[in-house]
């Protein structure tokens, strides 16, 4: 695509794909400006996500084939806000994300189980294919082949039509109705509300004079107190909690939410079905109980971003993609009949544009206040009762904060701080210089409080909470943070709500797969599982890892030869892969000099072998969009491949590897009389910076006959 404007870069594409042993392929996810980029699967497929919401440009490699006509056809439609590319010659992963009002059709819609048929009327001019549903006050209902629905007068149909009525359905009224001159009339759809509708009563609240609290400590040094009183340990049995099932394949179980105070959780589930208007089921259970005690249906898409203390009021946001949509916040209370009663509606930040306005996050931290996340970093504490704010504080706005088991103190991140929240006092009590920067960071605690993570990308960060001493710098072979972190006790961590990690190990060591949602409510994990899509569903809770899997992971552990590469071992570094004499040398000293910092020693007579390479990988057509064009054409270029890639290698196993490709424009500028051929030409070189800025991982195991120690299954049953 040729553009004027900024040129947008884009970041190396790496595919860290750890072969046998307890590691396997992972993800990598970059942003650039607006976009986010997915790194993902073994054959390195790529997503790209617009922040706004919207499909501008579009990029697809390769030659002809079913993908990329599948996505010029996509491009070309209203409803594609998302495509997927293939990036690179050795791809085989393609994905394809279609959002925002694409008509498709997984599975057909329900109906009475009858079977399609010719239908005509009583003049015989007209016929259509459908299967009858119902016959109401003299109008017969049919649904067609693709799941739309039509009215017919029962008069109007042929004889042999209302006696096939008759006999489906006894009842008829009178027929003299008038009807316009094709009885075949769609059934109206029901009104969604108007975007007045929907923000009518919201009120936007005022800023003036709302104090900003600074990021810089009250206090020199990291001295943090919890309350240990207020963390109330779970005791007695856990059943699994029923749920109702899903509607069907277009209904998802979207948000789990849970309170320490009430112990309580809501289950958020959303309906959208192309052409349907939106709608809402929130479940609210009662865990210490055992049970579910609310289920409120409301119209529109709506998930659950907080629980109260009471157990009933639920803080709402709306479920939307584009920007500058999940900006509104309601609190709804469920009665026990299932109404839903709605109360306070604001837009905390109404005065802002695009995606500053939304609300990312929020939580209560008792029965009067609450925290919500804005999309420019606000981080308020707001009186529940009367949607004001108290005070406001600038953080990184893509990182997830963390409460505290008791609710008195919230970890974040502010540029390449670590920082912690003092918020009765409205004061940050404790900051300090993290690792690296924690950007888009995900913050947990242990359920007593100990011990605080964050993890960004593939790296897991862990300090003991009173002193602020970093205790784990882990490299997660085989995971990649996004959206879950869970601490289930002080030597494990959940991450991407499957991958099990051994912290003193560094080593991931057990999967947990078959739900769809987990979080953690004092030391136990609750997991989110349906049985099937209209099967019913179930909150199973579990404290993990359980008892036998511990004792595997504990005598795994144990043995002396289970690392194969730790600190003190010899790494033999063959760098012959690499054909340019001079670049070679400098990927040499590049990758000694890492593996020194890593604490290894580098050597010839090492038993792990660290090879880097460069191959090329032929020329490969891209296509590139003229902004303005109409038709919006692409112009097709061949473009030259290479591919740099890292490998550990023990006893001719692969370890750990990891490859990165020559970087493309994604955006092209062009100057007075340069060509789109020769700004490639520019580009058709390795990317040698790979080699300088990839981090190698500080422990990996011998090759094994799978990615972990074992795995379980989670089922409404339990864990298996």
């Amino acid at each position: 695509m040729t553009v004027e404007g900024p040129v947008a870069r884009r970041m190396p594409c790496r595919r860290n794909r750890p072969a046998a042993g307890l590691g396997s392929w992972t993800s990598d996810s970059v942003r650039v400006g607006p976009w986010r980029w997915i790194f993902c699967g073994r054959g390195g497929g790529t997503c790209m996500f617009c922040g706004s919401g919207r499909l501008a440009l579009s990029r697809c490699f390769g030659s002809p084939s079913w993908p990329g006509r599948l996505a010029e056809s996509f491009l070309s439609g209203k409803g594609a806000v998302m495509l997927a590319h293939r990036f690179g010659l050795r791809s085989r992963s393609w994905c394809i994300i279609l959002l925002a009002g694409l008509a498709l059709s997984i599975l057909p819609a329900g109906g009475s189980g009858q079977e399609l048929r010719t239908w005509s009327d009583n003049t015989g001019r007209y016929t259509i294919r459908a299967k009858f549903l119902s016959v109401t006050d003299g109008k017969v209902t049919l649904q067609r082949e693709d799941g739309s629905k039509v009215q017919v007068e029962l008069a109007r149909l042929s004889a042999a039509d209302q006696q096939y009525v008759r006999r489906l359905q006894a009842e008829t009224d009178n027929p003299f109705k008038p009807v316009p001159e094709s009885p075949f009339r769609p059934v109206p759809p029901a009104e969604p509300a108007t975007p007045e509708e929907i923000t009518a009563g919201a009120t936007v609240p005022d800023w003036t004079g709302v104090p900003m609290v600074s990021v810089t400590p009250t206090s020199p040094g990291w001295r943090l107190s919890m309350d240990t009183e207020a963390i109330q340990p779970w005791e007695g049995p856990l059943p699994a909690i029923p749920l109702p099932p899903r509607t069907d394949a277009f209904e998802k179980a979207k948000a789990l939410v849970v309170n320490p105070v009430c112990r309580r959780a809501v289950v958020g589930y959303v309906y959208r079905r192309p052409g349907q208007p939106a709608r809402t089921r929130i479940v609210i259970c009662d865990l210490a109980a055992g049970r579910t005690v609310h289920v409120g249906p409301a119209a529109g898409a709506m998930l659950p971003l907080a629980l109260a203390d009471d157990g009933v009021h639920v803080l709402m946001r709306p479920d939307e993609i584009h920007p500058g949509k999940q900006d509104r916040l309601e609190l709804w209370a469920v009665g026990s009949e299932g109404n839903i009663s709605k109360g306070l509606k604001w837009i905390p930040h109404g005065d802002r544009q695009s995606t500053a306005r939304d609300i990312k996050w929020a939580a209560f931290v008792d029965s009067q206040r609450l925290l919500t996340l804005g999309g420019e970093g606000q981080l308020a504490l707001w009186n529940a009762s009367t949607a004001q704010p108290i005070w406001w504080l600038k953080i990184d706005s893509r990182c997830r904060p963390a409460l505290s088991p008791d609710r008195k103190l919230l970890a974040f991140a502010s540029g390449k701080q670590l920082g912690v929240l003092d918020i009765e006092a409205g004061t940050v009590v404790a900051a300090q210089p993290a690792p690296q920067p924690l950007s888009g960071a995900l913050f947990a605690f242990t359920a007593d409080g100990k011990r605080l993570a964050a993890a960004r990308g593939n790296k897991l960060y862990v300090w003991e909470s009173a002193t602020g001493r970093l205790e784990q710098d882990i490299f997660m072979t085989g995971a990649y943070a996004m959206d879950c972190l869970v601490f289930p006790s002080p030597d494990y961590m959940l991450v991407q709500r499957q991958w099990l990690f051994h912290l003193p190990s560094q080593l991931r060591v057990w999967r947990y797969a078959g739900h769809e949602l987990v979080t953690m409510l004092g030391d136990v994990c609750w997991f989110l599982v349906f049985d099937g899509f209209q099967g019913p569903g179930a909150l199973v809770p579990a404290r993990i890892p359980h008892p036998d899997i511990q004792q595997q992971v504990e005598e795994a552990v144990s043995d002396p030869d289970l690392l194969v590469l730790k600190p003190g071992v010899t790494v033999r570094l063959d760098v012959s892969g690499v054909e340019d004499a001079q670049r070679r040398k400098e990927v040499h000293d590049w990758l000694a000099e890492k593996l020194r910092q890593r604490g290894f020693r580098v050597g010839d007579q090492g038993t792990v072998e660290l090879r880097a390479s460069v191959e090329s990988a032929g020329r490969e057509k891209i296509a590139y969009r003229r902004l303005g064009r109409i038709p919006p054409y692409p112009d097709t270029y061949k473009v030259r491949r290479f591919v740099c890639k890292l490998e550990f290698v023990y006893q001719g196993k692969t370890l750990w590897e990891i490859e990165s490709e020559n970087i493309l424009p994604f955006l092209i500028r062009l100057k007075k009389g340069e060509t789109v051929q020769k700004r490639l030409k520019e580009h058709e070189k390795p990317n040698y910076a790979f080699f300088q800025y990839t981090e190698l991982p500080k422990l990996l195991a011998r090759p094994s006959n799978g990615p972990t120690l074992g795995s379980s299954q989670v089922t409404i049953a339990g864990i298996q």
